[in-house]
């Protein structure tokens, strides 16, 4: 397993696992502070999660975006072997896969978007340029995965409404080849973090808490 995300040199000398392989792609302090925190973050982000007063639309943002995508091709295009999966992850990357298609058109690509897809409505607030590129960076897999249905739908609706491509059921049809769209939720292990709390064990920590804190509040808080 080869795995390539932001980082520096050091990462690439790590021995995390004996089954993993880190490269790291370097990206240019300038052009990341655009590229993630500006269209990222700033456009992206809030825009996909209906926030759309909170979106930022600079053109520069767009332009770091490109080249940090590009950035990331330049460093698979150099580890690729045939037969291997390509495996693209969420909206940092949401140029990548059409990338990877141009240059290897028989290349296995799966895509999965960790975010919401917003309806067309919505989608439709990007500049039209930023928004073809985006739709086609995405359908150069050769499936896109979503969390939900809806989120499937939408992408669908602003494929058509955009590019004008043919759908038939979850099934794109880009050039010559198909691309199938499709909800495949994730999540926790319920079970194992529902039984936890009845285990022994954590009935004797928080016996334990509850003697130490006897006359306090405690507020307890979780994030991801």
């Amino acid at each position: 397993i080869i795995w390539v995300g932001t980082g520096d040199r050091q990462l690439a000398d790590a021995n995390l696992h004996s089954d993993f392989e880190l490269h790291p792609v370097e990206i240019p302090r300038k052009i990341n502070e655009k590229y993630y925190g500006g269209f990222c973050n700033d456009t992206i982000w809030p825009l996909f999660h209906y926030f759309p007063f909170r979106t930022v639309y600079d053109e520069s943002y767009f332009d770091a975006f490109v080249a940090a995508n590009n950035l990331f091709f330049e460093k698979v295009k150099n580890l690729l072997r045939p037969g291997d999966f390509i495996w693209i992850h969420d909206y940092q990357l949401l140029l990548l896969p059409e990338i990877v298609r141009n240059n290897f058109p028989e290349a296995d690509i799966g895509f999965f978007l960790h975010i919401p897809f917003p309806s067309f409505e919505l989608f439709r607030l990007l500049p039209r340029t930023w928004r073809e590129l985006i739709l086609k960076g995405m359908a150069g897999a050769d499936v896109v995965g979503f969390h939900t249905n809806d989120y499937t739908q939408h992408f669908l609706k602003s494929v058509k409404r955009t590019l004008g491509y043919r759908i038939e059921r979850n099934f794109i049809l880009v050039g010559d080849r198909l691309c199938k769209a499709d909800a495949f939720p994730i999540g926790i292990d319920f079970d194992k973090f529902h039984n936890a709390c009845f285990s022994q064990n954590a009935i004797t920590h928080k016996n334990k808490l509850r003697t130490y804190l006897l006359g306090n509040k405690l507020i307890f808080s979780v994030d991801r």
